[in-house]
């Protein structure tokens, strides 16, 4: 592995292309998806009791604003994949940070609905802006052996975000703005980071030039053998675990009477157990991807169904949170390994398409639980994602693999 500067033809991509060395690519990568998907996309639901009241806000009109983060982050995706072969990865990444700056920055100020969707809205779409390129970073500028462990780190940010948005949290107690304007300065800090260290990373241009031909190249490339098992199962599985981000902590509070201050180690307890996933990579050399993904998958319909009908049961919502967090990090890091090993030749284009595709259902998932609670009780909303994720057992990878290389 070859510190920043170095250059190498044995990473695919243009000559001329800085390595990075993974000790000085993990921390910014973690900062930023940190505050991408665990701050700007995810503390939604940590915050959702306490601006409901204070915005005299619906339910329905909760999970519709809920909805609105996930729009935000399908239209950056396709942004991503388009602009990445034009601007280079560091300019996207870039933008993602400051979209979360600027994102959680307005729903700090938001007095009504209209402005807090519209911050809602570009925090959202931050995580679509940075993360997909992030894999191009991977491929192009970290030695294959890495390459996993890198980005298992990289895709754990996710839980060292919701980790610190638990203490802030806890801290701003009723006052959510603070806690939101301490979430935008942090990304301010992390974003400068990510750019100063992503520098030298050479002339935009796709890892594979010739695999990006023409349009219909670029269409066909997608279709390829596994990859609507791969679309449909990222979409569904993005159904599921919207439910739980989203409504986890109103539940607790409104249907089991668990306090404010609880609900949010709760959420604290997610975001520690989630940082467990940046042993994916290790986990997929040994066991491999299908049966990880089975194991993990089962994990988080146990968490699912286990809040709601052991709320009461001392620390039962805790073990949940511990189930949940863990095993969402990892199936999402086995999801975009997944993908990087199908399109090797185009990882910012299938890594982005499959995370476009988790959002599409976490776009649904907070609406139509929005619009059946009411009828139906978000208990049963919960046991019902927990039975989907038992169904989704039966849509393991069609094969294993344990490189990205």
């Amino acid at each position: 592995m070859s510190g920043t500067g170095v250059t190498s033809s044995s990473c695919p991509g243009a000559a001329g292309i800085d390595l990075l060395h993974p000790g000085r690519l993990v921390p910014p990568g973690i900062a930023i998806v940190a505050v991408t998907f665990g701050l700007a996309r995810y503390a939604y639901g940590l915050f959702l009791p306490d601006m409901q009241a204070s915005l005299q806000l619906s339910l329905p009109a909760m999970g519709a604003i809920a909805g609105v983060s996930y729009v935000g982050f399908l239209l950056a995706v396709l942004l991503a994949i388009w602009a990445a072969p034009r601007l280079g990865p560091r300019r996207l990444v870039v933008a993602g940070g400051l979209a979360a700056a600027l994102g959680m920055a307005l729903i700090a100020t938001a007095d009504n609905a209209a402005t807090l969707a519209l911050g809602v809205f570009i925090a959202g779409a931050s995580p679509g802006f940075s993360y997909t390129p992030l894999s191009e970073v991977i491929m192009r500028r970290v030695v294959e052996p890495a390459r996993e462990k890198v980005y298992a780190w990289i895709n754990a940010g996710t839980g060292f975000g919701v980790v610190v948005a638990g203490p802030v949290a806890i801290a701003a107690g009723a006052d959510w703005r603070l806690a939101w304007a301490c979430f935008a300065a942090i990304a301010l800090i992390s974003v400068l980071w990510v750019g100063l260290v992503l520098k030298g990373g050479g002339a935009p241009g796709p890892v594979a030039p010739a695999a990006d031909a023409s349009g219909a190249s670029r269409s066909a490339s997608l279709l390829r053998p596994g990859a609507l098992a791969l679309f449909a199962s990222a979409t569904t599985f993005g159904l599921i675990t919207s439910v739980y981000w989203t409504f986890a902590v109103d539940l607790l509070v409104t249907d089991s009477g668990v306090s404010a201050d609880q609900a949010k180690l709760f959420w604290t307890v997610v975001g520690i157990a989630g940082i467990g996933g940046c042993m994916t990579g290790h986990l997929v050399r040994r066991s491999g991807i299908r049966r990880s993904w089975r194991r993990f998958m089962a994990a988080l319909a146990l968490a699912t169904a286990g809040l709601p009908a052991l709320a009461a049961l001392p620390c039962a919502p805790l073990l949940s949170g511990v189930l949940f967090g863990v095993a969402f990090i990892t199936v999402t890091a086995l999801y975009g390994m997944w993908a990087m090993s199908l399109f090797r030749d185009r990882p910012s284009a299938g890594f982005g398409m499959v995370f476009f595709l988790v959002s599409l259902g976490q776009f649904a998932g907070p609406v139509m639980a929005g619009l059946i609670a009411p009828q139906i009780g978000m208990v049963a909303v919960f046991l019902g994602s927990a039975l989907a994720a038992v169904l989704m057992l039966a849509a393991a990878p069609g094969r294993d693999f344990s490189s990205m290389g």
